[in-house]
């Protein structure tokens, strides 16, 4: 499970890092690149409650940097996956 988190995150992260970069938005950019590097780091499923935890935190730090609406899109579209992923991993913990 965690290879299929990764390789449904990342690429979606490196499009929203490069989005933010283009656009000078460092302090965001930057937040996302601690994501990434936390799901890089990942090493079992119980260590994916950092990243996504990590996420839970998005909203003020995009509201206060005035973040592109193209990319905004991109981000929401990260926190629907990291919801829908999070919910698979709950139901594939539960007993059978």
């Amino acid at each position: 499970m965690v290879e299929q988190v990764r390789d449904q995150m990342l690429p979606l992260l490196s499009d929203i890092i490069d989005a933010l970069e283009v656009e000078r938005n460092d302090i965001v950019a930057v937040f996302f690149q601690g994501i990434r590097n936390q799901l890089i780091d990942v090493e079992s499923e119980a260590d994916l409650m950092g990243p996504f935890l990590q996420l839970a935190g998005t909203a003020p730090v995009v509201n206060e940097a005035g973040v592109d609406p193209r990319v905004l899109f991109k981000i929401d579209e990260l926190l629907e996956l990291a919801q829908e992923l999070a919910q698979t991993l709950s139901a594939d913990s539960l007993p059978h």
